[in-house]
């Protein structure tokens, strides 16, 4: 084997290996996606059940001239707000994309059938780095979408935090 066709085998194979792991990481992020979809889930039905039965008595019914009743109020709104914002980065990280699966053997054969190795090789190459980008791009919006998820999970459970201290202290 020539050291050039050892040196496009070693930079297919790289390719490949680096495609694979892109499919391993939208996996993972699916994971991560729905685990954050049902804490927040469960957590707002708590949150929502719990704050709703504990703001029905009627020492919460709004007045304007005691701010310490209308503040558990506005802190289980924030709250819920958290909550649904949360949900919806999370579902945004779990919407189905489209991922571009390489190769099309149908498109491969009929265009490269009769083709030799090397010039084979090279399309596929780059075909596979083409779809390795284009996943990447994909794989890092859901990235973004889980962060934004995560860190409105924590602010809502710390503003749940500060909810349960404002029912304690009216």
């Amino acid at each position: 084997m020539s050291e050039e066709a050892s040196g496009s085998n070693l930079i297919y194979q790289a390719i490949i290996e680096r495609y694979k792991e892109e499919w391993e990481r939208t996996r993972s992020l699916d994971d991560k996606a729905s685990n954050i979809i049902g804490v927040v889930g469960i957590a707002g039905s708590f949150v929502t059940g719990l704050g709703g039965f504990l703001l029905s008595s009627s020492q919460y019914q709004i007045t304007l001239s005691e701010i310490k009743t209308i503040l558990p109020v506005i802190f289980f709104f924030i709250n819920i707000a958290c909550f649904l914002t949360s949900l919806t980065f999370g579902l945004v990280a779990y919407h189905i994309k489209e991922y571009v699966h390489v190769p099309d053997p149908f498109m491969l054969i009929a265009k490269y059938g009769d083709k030799n190795k090397s010039e084979v090789t090279t399309v596929l190459q780059s075909t596979y780095a083409d779809a390795v980008e284009e996943n990447i791009k994909l794989n890092n919006k859901k990235v973004t979408a889980l962060k934004r998820s995560f860190c409105l999970l924590f602010l809502s459970l710390i503003v749940l935090f500060i909810f349960s201290i404002s029912l304690i202290h009216v």
